[in-house]
């Protein structure tokens, strides 16, 4: 009994130490540089390279640079259009890899991207990657915990002990500590802020199931929806079909995608490009 409840404080203090340094990482290192961010640094803090790149392809695609014929072909209409070193990062991926699925997931590890990042974490708004071995000594403190409970259960069997309390103290560590460290914390404290003020006041104005925007001002708001929520933000739209659930298919004795009729993403009616 004596072994159950100091093995059970033990928990606890080792939990707590993790805590303690996941809210230590959020902390930043010097006080955060005043910066005017952008939908790329928005889509940056929300959801990472991913959302900046998805962010890329509503917005060239809403602009009408680039079509998706009915089987997922896709077309680049005007590959030095872009106006951010991210979107240019999108458009080249996707001349190279006529996909739009395949060119997001390239586009997440494009150096032009991953640059977005190592801003905002030199001005504070995110995590260093570098930062993150702090958590390598609590790590190495589950693990001895782990093990002293695990040594403890093997002799409880040997002795036909029953060993169930020991059982779940085990698997609440894992559980927790397994929470704490595999997921740490990408925002600092800032970034959480600043991602907080940047959601205020938004949106003014949505229709989830009009199939494009009708004017610049919807058009911003919905470039500015995927940045803070992602993809699914559009879900039920058009552009929404079109980008993120149409696969690029061939099918067999099918014409080359040249003769096929594409379907500018814009459309507000899902009609052919003329």
């Amino acid at each position: 009994m004596q072994f159950t409840v100091a093995y059970a404080a033990l928990i606890v203090g080792v939990l707590l130490y993790v805590g303690a340094v996941r809210r230590g990482l959020a902390r930043p290192a010097e006080q955060p540089s005043v910066r005017r961010f952008d939908v790329y640094d928005t889509a940056y803090l929300s959801g990472g390279p991913a959302r900046v790149g998805q962010v890329a392809a509503v917005g060239l695609a809403i602009s009408g640079w680039f079509t998706v014929d009915r089987r997922g072909e896709v077309a680049v209409v005007a590959p030095t259009a872009a106006e951010h070193p991210a979107e240019e990062a999108f458009l080249a991926k996707l001349q190279q890899h006529p996909d739009v699925r395949h060119a997001l997931a390239l586009t997440t590890r494009d150096p032009r991207v991953l640059a977005i990042g190592t801003e905002l974490a030199s001005d504070g708004y995110l995590v260093p990657s570098t930062r993150l071995r702090a958590l390598a000594l609590p790590a190495f403190a589950v693990a001895a915990v782990f093990a002293i409970g695990g040594v403890r259960l093997i002799s409880l069997a040997e002795s036909d002990s029953a060993a169930w309390w020991l059982f779940a103290e085990l698997g609440l560590l894992v559980v927790l500590a397994g929470v704490l460290l595999l997921r740490p914390p990408r925002r600092t404290s800032a970034g959480d802020i600043a991602l907080r003020e940047l959601s205020w006041g938004w949106p003014r104005y949505y229709d989830p199931h009009a199939d494009a925007p009708a004017s610049d001002e919807s058009r911003s708001q919905w470039i500015t929806s995927v940045a803070l929520l992602g993809p699914d933000a559009l879900r039920g739209t058009d552009l929404h079909q079109r980008l993120f659930r149409t696969r690029r298919t061939r099918a067999e004795g099918a014409r080359p995608a040249g003769n096929q009729l594409p379907v500018a993403i814009n459309s507000p009616t899902g009609g052919g490009a003329e």
